[in-house]
């Protein structure tokens, strides 16, 4: 049989997963934009374009979703210890 294969090979797919993981942890420990941790570690990894081809995935959004919290309804709400303090570990509200 001749002919391109289409799919990408065994090698990459494990690349790809890999690639994958890193960027859907970043996702969850940072706030940076999906987008830009996305580019910052394209750029890094040097893949091949079969694997950026196969890349995007709706994974990270959600996994970012699943540890930030809803916006409220209401105005009456308590913030999140996380988002309480500043970058630099300071009270980000000094009275609420």
């Amino acid at each position: 049989m001749t002919g391109e294969h289409s799919h990408v090979p065994e090698k990459e797919t494990i690349v790809v997963r890999e690639f994958r993981e890193k960027i859907k942890q970043q996702a969850i420990e940072e706030t940076t934009p999906i987008p830009h941790i996305y580019h910052e570690e394209c750029a890094k990894a040097m893949l091949s374009t079969a694997a950026i081809a196969v890349l995007p995935n709706s994974a990270i959004n959600k996994a970012r979703r699943a540890v930030t919290p809803i916006i409220p309804t209401t105005q009456l709400f308590d913030i999140p210890d996380p988002f309480a303090r500043t970058l630099r570990d300071n009270p980000f509200l000094i009275i609420d």
